[in-house]
């Protein structure tokens, strides 16, 4: 496992943007945790949770955040509760698709940051999660509460706090409860082009290897049909024949007795 950690308060998405319009075909998903700087208390509109439900799963849920920006729905800057937060890009190694990667990027919802990221998404159709686990709720559930545990309340203080060791834990939690399906949709996907590109590659071959002497025997075949054909009803009079067959073009000599 690699994670690539993000820079808090640097919200610069070059090294996300890079990574999708270059490997979209190694990129599982996305989660989008709309924290702010990581512990914003801030209540989160229902609608972009319900992004990634059952509902809506089977569309692109990148297009819907996009149209949601277009309507409106973010505007209000640091006032908007998701106007600052955190894309978790899930990457898999092409040789070994359990063997996931992920690329952390602190970001801003607008144009030329997380809807751009978004627009990315939308046109490869890359899965967006949106119900997601946050920060507190992880530290709380793998940590102990702030009145038993010393770990919470340090790394409460701040994402500058956590180790890359917490990050991988957090990233991995996240995929394990909130990424399993995105994961099954993409080893699916992969296989079905696996596949595809096998039956395209097979059918070349058979048709530059073999079709074309198939088809030259079939002409031998039938030639030597109508030979038979032709010699059955007189026997007697046939004293030698020749085939000649190369070249294929050259034409059937039959000599008979006068």
């Amino acid at each position: 496992m690699t994670v690539h950690l993000p820079e808090i308060g640097i919200t610069n998405c070059r090294r996300a943007k890079a990574l999708l319009e270059e490997y979209p075909q190694n990129i599982v998903g996305s989660f989008w945790i709309m924290s702010g700087y990581g512990f914003d208390k801030k209540e989160i509109p229902s609608w972009w949770v319900d992004v990634d439900n059952d509902i809506y799963f089977e569309d692109n849920q990148a297009q819907l955040i996009i149209d949601a920006y277009e309507a409106g729905l973010f505007d209000g800057e640091h006032n908007n509760p998701l106007y600052l937060g955190f894309c978790i890009i899930v990457v898999a190694d092409p040789d070994n698709p359990a063997n996931l990667s992920y690329v952390i990027q602190h970001l801003r919802m607008w144009e030329g940051e997380g809807i751009g990221i978004l627009r990315i998404m939308a046109h490869f159709n890359i899965p967006v999660i949106t119900e997601v686990i946050y920060p507190e709720s992880f530290l709380k559930y793998r940590y102990g509460y702030a009145s038993e545990s010393n770990t919470y309340r340090n790394l409460r203080v701040s994402l500058d706090h956590w180790s890359v060791h917490i990050w991988e834990d957090y990233c991995s939690y996240q995929m394990s409860n909130r990424g399993q399906t995105m994961f099954y949709k993409y080893c699916k996907r992969v296989n079905a082009i696996k596949d595809e590109v096998q039956t395209t590659v097979k059918k070349g071959l058979y048709r530059s290897n073999y079709a074309r002497p198939i088809s030259k025997c079939q002409q031998i075949r039938d030639r030597n049909l109508k030979l038979s054909k032709f010699l059955k009803p007189y026997p007697d009079r046939l004293i030698s024949f020749n085939l000649l067959l190369i070249p294929s073009t050259t034409p059937l000599v039959v000599r008979f007795s006068k």
